[in-house]
């Protein structure tokens, strides 16, 4: 679950009930890497308040299994 979707304010969650690790990386609309974590546990916040308003997509992968367990989210960053 990654959450609240858009972002108006300066950061958002994921939120997982599993008890796996994942990796997380989030892309700007470039394909440029923004946000990198290879060690995602549960529930992480990430900060975007230097970011700028645009179409962020978030990658998560589940460590230790195969690459088809992969998640790609569209993520919108609303700036007031």
């Amino acid at each position: 679950k990654i959450y609240p979707n858009p972002v108006v304010h300066h950061s958002f969650q994921i939120e997982d009930s599993n008890d796996a690790r994942y990796s997380v990386q989030v892309y700007d609309a470039f394909g440029r890497v923004v946000y990198s974590n290879p060690h995602y546990d549960n529930l992480q916040e990430i900060n975007t308040g230097d970011w700028n308003t645009g179409i962020y997509f978030v990658h998560i992968t589940k460590n230790g299994f195969p690459a088809s367990y992969v998640i790609t989210k569209k993520m919108l960053i609303i700036r007031p």
